[in-house]
C-alpha cells in the first residue's frame, strides 16, 4: 500500500513474514556471515538495538555504525564485530510489525494491526479530541477516570508502549517512530486543536465504525444540555 511505501522513507520495517524468512536464511538465527548489510541491519532491529549501543559493544574503528549502515556500507570489522554481538543474543520473531525511525534509531514502535478495529479507533478519537502530536510525542491530557484509563490500556496492550505522567492533567508518549506511523497511515497531524484536525478517512467509515469513534470523541469533546436535549460540541478548528 501507498501509506507503507511512505513509512519506508521514514522507518526501518520489519513484519512477522520477513522476520521468519532471516530466522530461515540465518538458520535460526545462528548464522549471520551470508548476511547483506540491510539484512544485519534488519537483525538489529529485531534485537531493538540502537547505533549508540552497538557502538559501545562493538568495535567499529574510526567509523560510525549510524553512517554505515545508512550507506549500505560495512568495513570488515565492523561487520566481525556485529557476527559476534548478534552470535551472542537471543533473536525471536515478534508478534507484531516493528518499526525503527530512521534518524532516531532507539525509537521502536510495535504495530500490531494496521487497519481500522475498535481498540484504534478509540485510541486515534481520544487524541483527536484530548491529545495531539507533536513532531516526536504523543501528548494527552484527561484527568483519572475511565477515559484515561482506556487510553493508557490501549497504549500498554496494543502498542507496548507506556505513556510519561507529565504533572497536572498531561501524558506523554515519546516515541518518534509511532509518530510517523500515525502521521502517515492514518493522516494524523502535528499540533494542538487549532492547527489539526480529523482525519478525511472518519467521513468514509461504517456506521458501526463510525459509531465507535463518534462515542470517545463526545465523551471527551462533547456535553448534553439537560433541558433542551440538545448535544453540544467544543471544538477550536
Amino acid at each position: 500500500p501507498d501509506w507503507l511505501e511512505k513509512l519506508e522513507k521514514e522507518c526501518w520495517v520489519i513484519t512477522r513474514d520477513r522476520a521468519k524468512q532471516l530466522e530461515e536464511k540465518t538458520q535460526g538465527f545462528k548464522n549471520f556471515r551470508d548476511l547483506s548489510v540491510s539484512e544485519l541491519n534488519e537483525i538489529r532491529i529485531l534485537n531493538r538495538l540502537s547505533f549508540n549501543k552497538i557502538q559501545k559493544v562493538c568495535k567499529g574503528g574510526k567509523e560510525y555504525f549510524s553512517g554505515a549502515f545508512k550507506k549500505n556500507y560495512l568495513t570488515n570489522m565492523q561487520r566481525e564485530s556485529l557476527i559476534r554481538l548478534f552470535s551472542t543474543l537471543e533473536t525471536h520473531i515478534p508478534e507484531r510489525m516493528l518499526i525503527n525511525y530512521k534518524n532516531k534509531s532507539q525509537c521502536f514502535a510495535e504495530i500490531p494491526k494496521t487497519g481500522f478495529d475498535n481498540d484504534l479507533i478509540r485510541f486515534l478519537a481520544l487524541i483527536v479530541a484530548e491529545g495531539h502530536l507533536t513532531h516526536d510525542e504523543i501528548k494527552f491530557s484527561q484527568s483519572r477516570n475511565e477515559v484515561l484509563s482506556d487510553f493508557l490500556n490501549i497504549c500498554s496492550k496494543y502498542f507496548n508502549v507506556k505513556p510519561i505522567y507529565n504533572g497536572r492533567f498531561d501524558y506523554l508518549v515519546r516515541n518518534k517512530a509511532l509518530v510517523k506511523f500515525l502521521q502517515i497511515r492514518y493522516g494524523l497531524l502535528t499540533g494542538n486543536s487549532r492547527k489539526s484536525s480529523i482525519p478525511m478517512w472518519v467521513f468514509s467509515l461504517p456506521n458501526k465504525k463510525l459509531g465507535v469513534l463518534l462515542r470517545s470523541f463526545f465523551t471527551t469533546e462533547g456535553n448534553v444540555n439537560d433541558r433542551s436535549g440538545q448535544i453540544a460540541l467544543i471544538q477550536a478548528n
